[in-house]
Order: C-alpha cells, then sequence, then structure tokens
C-alpha cells in the first residue's frame, strides 16, 4: 500500500548570503547602500540554483563591489518567515577575506560603496537596525575568538526588527554560536 507523497513540489524556503569583508590591516569591512535602503549594510543576496553558500557570498560581494574575497567561515545565518511569495527566507553570513581593494560598484543597484570602519559602521546601524547591529557584533567576536568554543551548539536570537525596504516590524531569528 502507497502512502501520499509528503513532499513538497514547489520551493518553500529561499536562500541567500552576505559577506562581512573584513580587512584586518585598517580595522575596516566593505558595506553597501542600495538605491532603496536608507543604511549601509553587508554586501549579499540571493543564491543562483546549485551555489554553494560560499559561492553566493563571493559573487555577490564581487557583482555588488568589484572586491574578490575568499571564503573564511560562517559567522551566523538568519531566518526569515513569509518573505517573498510567502516562503521562508535562510541568508548566511560568511566572514570574507578581501583580495582585492579597489571599488566600483553598479549604479543600477547601488548608490554607495565603501571600507568602513568597524566601529562607525556599527554607530551608523545602532538604533536604526538590531539585526545588522548584533550580526557586526557576532562578527567581531568571530574575528577576535572572543567566543567561547567553536564546538558549541548553535543557539537562537529573536529581533522584532522594522524590514528596510517595506518599513514592517518582521521577527528575525538568527542562529548563531
Amino acid at each position: 500500500k502507497h502512502s501520499e507523497n509528503m513532499i513538497p513540489d514547489y520551493a518553500t524556503h529561499s536562500v541567500g548570503a552576505g559577506g562581512f569583508v573584513y580587512d584586518d590591516k585598517t580595522n575596516k569591512i566593505l558595506v553597501v547602500k542600495e538605491l532603496d535602503y536608507q543604511l549601509f549594510k553587508l554586501p549579499g543576496g540571493a543564491g543562483d540554483k546549485g551555489e554553494d553558500i560560499s559561492e553566493i557570498a563571493c559573487r555577490e560581494v564581487k557583482e555588488e563591489t568589484n572586491i574578490d574575497t575568499e571564503f573564511q567561515s560562517l559567522i551566523c545565518f538568519r531566518e526569515l518567515h513569509n518573505f517573498r511569495y510567502g516562503k521562508t527566507d535562510f541568508y548566511y553570513i560568511c566572514l570574507m577575506k578581501p583580495l582585492s581593494y579597489d571599488i566600483k560598484y553598479p549604479t543600477n543597484e547601488i548608490a554607495d560603496c565603501q571600507w568602513m570602519d568597524v566601529d562607525e559602521y556599527r554607530n551608523e546601524v545602532a538604533g536604526k537596525s538590531k539585526l545588522n547591529t548584533f550580526i557586526a557584533d557576532l562578527a567581531m567576536k568571530c574575528i577576535h575568538n572572543s567566543i567561547d568554543s567553536p564546538n558549541r551548539a548553535l543557539k537562537k536570537t529573536e529581533f522584532t526588527d522594522i524590514y528596510s525596504k517595506t518599513g514592517k516590524l518582521r521577527q528575525y531569528n538568527v542562529y548563531h554560536v
């Protein structure tokens, strides 16, 4: 006797990645300001079919900034329900090493791009995006190895924050060590 097939015949989730591109010589990170977003943010975007997380992050950073990067590690990922087309969106934040430094960005998508001091970035987003502030702090803890143990299980931190493109409050979950 056959049971009913419970596998959805359509995609239920979307995947994207962003790069925390950190230059340890200057203590600066690579940030972009999209045309429809008023704050600086980490470069990144949606994955293409068949891409690994590290490939998404490297490609998106290159597309938005012209900076070549090398994947170092996964910092965290965030989960957002009822995103585009009602899907759950998983967005991975990757620690990236810059391999080039000359910025050139597509003006049809990006309003500004720069190397920004980490503290300046944190001050830029503080009070405006709890999520981005938390991710910046978490990334710096990873960089400075101040997380207790790399073998710890992931924990979940919940945020209610404004989604930048609509101005509406959304519930985010961030999974991290």
